[in-house]
This record gives structure tokens, C-alpha cells and sequence, in this order.
């Protein structure tokens, strides 16, 4: 029977320690040489980009002291122009708090009793130069012929609506029936009554 004698040391302790300490100096020396050798080729890859971003910067530094200098000649005609637009912007913001707005006409719109009546589009259009009362496009369905004849004249009988058409066609069903109704009118709820 033999025994595996490969991991036996057979140094004295102290140069066996001495040894060991020889093997750990010769692995840190080469970890430091690998060490520098990956930081000087780390310098050396940005070396490029150094010098690209020193051209980068003397590039903007020339722009911008060449719009410096531009505007320095241009503000007075540049400010003149931009408070000539806002001007004309702050008037038509103010034309805007005149005009009805959507979400009130829909409010509106939805406050007509309608038993018997599923809307399934409204299509709003404010008022513009050529029209002055808005138009609003109704879509749904009419379980019968009496719920839409009454949704209709509660249309027409409201304060902010001053017409409610719709095609004489509609009237062909007696049952489920699909229609497409136009009204005009003010649509704001100062001309309402309380």
C-alpha cells in the first residue's frame, strides 16, 4: 500500500513561510504588471476621445459666440417681432373665453330628458365667423317612434337650442331606430332659464 507523498512539504516551517511568501510577492508582482499594462492601454484607447471632445468644445465655444454676437444685433427687431405675436395670441386666448365650449355644450346636451334614448355620438362645432351659432351632429337609437319624437321636441324646447332636425326617413321604423339628428343654437347655459 503507497501513499500519495505530491502534497507532502518536507521544508523546515521557516522556509516553507519564506517559501510561500516568495510565491505571493512573484503573484502580486505580476498582478500589479497586468494591472499597469491594462491602464496604459485604457490611456492610450482615450486619447482620441480626449482630443474629440477638446475639437467639440472650441466648436461650440466659436458657435456660440458667434449667435452672441448675432443676437446681440438682432434682439431689438427679434423682440419686437415676438411681442407683435404674443399680442396677437393673448387676442385670440381672448376671443376663445367668448366662445362655448364643448364639454358645456355635452353637459348640456345631456341634461334633456331622453327615456328611451341611447346617444352613441356627439359631434360639437363652435360657432366661427361665417356660422354664428354653434352646431352640434346627435347619433344614437330610439327604442320606438314616440321616445324620439319626444327627445325631439325637448331638443326643441330647450333655451340653448334653437333648432332640431332630423330626416323625415327616420320615422320609417317603428322599432330600433337609428338616427342622426342636427341642431343649432347657442349651446351655453347663460341662456338658459333656472
Amino acid at each position: 500500500m503507497t501513499s500519495d507523498t505530491r502534497h507532502i512539504n518536507l521544508l523546515p516551517a521557516p522556509r516553507a513561510r519564506a517559501a510561500r511568501r516568495t510565491y505571493f510577492v512573484r503573484v502580486g508582482i505580476v498582478s500589479i504588471w497586468a494591472l499597469a499594462l491594462l491602464l496604459v492601454i485604457h490611456v492610450l484607447l482615450d486619447i482620441p476621445t480626449y482630443f474629440y471632445l477638446q475639437t467639440q468644445e472650441s466648436l461650440r465655444q466659436e458657435t456660440l459666440s458667434t449667435l452672441s454676437q448675432k443676437i446681440a444685433h438682432e434682439s431689438p427687431v427679434l423682440a419686437t417681432s415676438a411681442i407683435i405675436a404674443l399680442n396677437q395670441k393673448a387676442q385670440y386666448l381672448a376671443t376663445l373665453a367668448d366662445k362655448p365650449h364643448a364639454s358645456r355644450a355635452v353637459r348640456l346636451l345631456l341634461s334633456v330628458p331622453r327615456r328611451g334614448i341611447s346617444l352613441t355620438g356627439i359631434t360639437y362645432t363652435a360657432p366661427t365667423k361665417e356660422h354664428a351659432r354653434a352646431t352640434v351632429l346627435l347619433t344614437g337609437f330610439a327604442q320606438t317612434r314616440d321616445s324620439l319624437r319626444a327627445y325631439q321636441l325637448a331638443l326643441q324646447n330647450a333655451p340653448f337650442v334653437e333648432t332640431a332636425s332630423l330626416p323625415v326617413g327616420v320615422y320609417a321604423k317603428d322599432t330600433n331606430i337609428g338616427f342622426t339628428m342636427n341642431l343649432t343654437g347657442s349651446f351655453t347655459a347663460s341662456s338658459t332659464t333656472p
